[in-house]
């Protein structure tokens, strides 16, 4: 055998193996792109273990987000396209031996290599490791690899030759995609949020009462402009109004989330310690949160959405803890480092302090650099009466901490946030939340009538045990 015919045959192997390598990047990445849809739907996906080891929480980021907003194709979508192309240009080399389709599966090659670096910084930026996406970089660096080692000239020769063919499968791996995509829900969550804006933005409220003009000037500052009471007939037609302005994607998550707040037991809720909004209100909400979960960050922001966005005294929220950390949840069989403990008797500790939820809110707001320390000095800014240090080591702290802890595992707490309505377990989905709260609770509202066909969902992991947030 000739020297030509062994190098020919180096070629053609490599080119099988870049092949095949394409094709398991694209079975890869079109499961990614499954898993993406499930969860948007509310699901679960595999690769979500806590909220450090979650690669759905990626997937809802801010880059990730986007993306997907700015192309109307989400990331697992563009891995697709990737896919897709590193599998044809490959096999199409080994049917006609063309060298610009040899330079353009370099230029594929480059293209996934550069990615990698991007996309792991983003999940580093969010202190987030993400399984499917370390598999993901393997793949692309082996296809990588193989075109170099495998393949005569490396993966930097006559690049130039390349860039006509790879723009034009680029095209058809997009035109293919678009459809597909078209059909992937956006993050639900800040979709939801956003839809919550508009919706709401739009409802025929009563208009609040303005302040009395002071004539000579010369009186105290007055008070903002007031939301005005509302009637429950009043209430009953918002809800409706606002029903018809949600998205069919909204409609069915929360349909989805009725359903499964309909078939949640009602158990008696408990004497509430600290809670923001009126006694009278119809709607108890409290909700069991985690300082490190990223998804009660999202939650406790999307309250003061909500707080805006419903009727006065529409609801009352209560705030209670359930730290993701065996130092001082006995539910939990790991320990890590103990701040979410510690930070979630310093909230106890400003329970009923005119200061206590913007504390809460300034924990969730500083959630990547949280520490001792700059819980401390939170607690320190905005109540210097309170001494945290010494609070957090007392026995009623503790006290208070194992009562949330056992009240939420009465409910089968599943992850962070664990949110309850009267006493019934309840999806945090912003619009679902809105809408149960207009409808006072009441899960067989007539205008929850128009809503469509509730979805059935796999079953989540058993309770008492997960340190994953939910997607809802």
């Amino acid at each position: 055998m000739t020297e030509t015919q062994t190098e020919q045959n180096q070629n053609t192997a490599g080119y099988k193996i870049a092949t095949a390598l394409g094709a398991v990047n694209l079975g890869w990445a079109i499961f990614q792109w499954v898993e993406l849809v499930s969860a948007r739907q509310g699901d679960k996906p595999a690769c979500a273990f806590n909220d450090s080891f979650d690669c759905a929480t990626v997937w809802d980021g801010a880059f990730a987000t986007g993306i997907h907003s700015a192309t109307s194709i989400p990331v697992a979508g563009w891995g697709t396209i990737w896919g897709l192309m590193a599998l044809a240009i490959p096999f199409l080399v080994m049917q006609n031996n063309r060298e610009n389709l040899k330079a353009a599966t370099r230029l594929v090659a480059l293209a996934g290599l550069g990615s990698i670096p991007v996309l792991a910084g983003v999940s580093f930026s969010m202190g987030v490791f993400c399984l499917w996406c370390m598999i993901t970089y393997v793949l692309v660096g082996a296809y990588a690899l193989t075109l170099h080692l495998k393949t005569d000239g490396g993966l930097f020769k006559d690049l130039g030759q390349g860039l006509p063919a790879s723009l034009g499968f680029l095209v058809m791996g997009v035109v293919l995609a678009i459809y597909p995509a078209s059909k992937t829900p956006k993050n639900q969550s800040k979709a939801g949020l956003a839809a919550l804006k508009d919706a709401t933005r739009n409802l025929e409220q009563p208009k609040p009462t303005a302040p009395k003009a002071d004539p000579a000037g010369t009186g105290p500052s007055q008070p903002p402009m007031q939301k005005q009471p509302i009637t429950k007939a009043e209430k009953d037609l918002q809800l409706a109004s606002f029903l018809k302005q949600m998205p069919p994607e909204a409609l069915q998550l929360i349909s989805n989330f009725l359903a499964e707040y309909q078939k949640a037991e009602t158990r008696p809720t408990k004497p509430v310690r600290a809670a923001q909004g009126s006694e009278t209100a119809p709607v108890l909400i409290t909700d069991f949160t985690d300082a490190q979960c990223g998804h009660c960050a999202e939650f406790v922001s999307a309250m003061d959405d909500l707080k805006f966005a419903a009727p006065l005294n529409a609801f009352r929220l209560e705030a209670r803890h359930f730290p993701i950390d065996g130092s001082c949840n006995p539910a939990i069989p790991s320990k890590r480092d103990a701040l979410s403990c510690y930070a979630a008797k310093a909230q106890i500790c400003l329970e009923g302090h005119p200061k206590g939820h913007e504390f809460t809110k300034l924990i969730f707001q500083n959630q990547r650099q949280l520490s001792v320390d700059v819980i401390n000095m939170l607690g320190k800014t905005l109540a210097p009466d309170v001494n945290l240090s010494s609070c957090v080591s007392q026995k009623s702290t503790n006290d208070k901490l194992t009562a949330d802890i056992e009240y939420a595992l009465e409910h089968e707490i599943e992850g962070t946030p664990m949110i309850l309505v009267n006493g019934r377990k309840a999806s945090a989905f912003p619009p679902f939340l809105f809408s149960i709260m207009m409808a006072e609770g009441d899960g067989n509202h007539p205008a929850f009538a128009a809503l469509p066909k509730a979805q059935e969902r796999p079953q989540n992991p058993p309770p008492g045990r997960g340190h994953q947030g939910t997607q809802h």
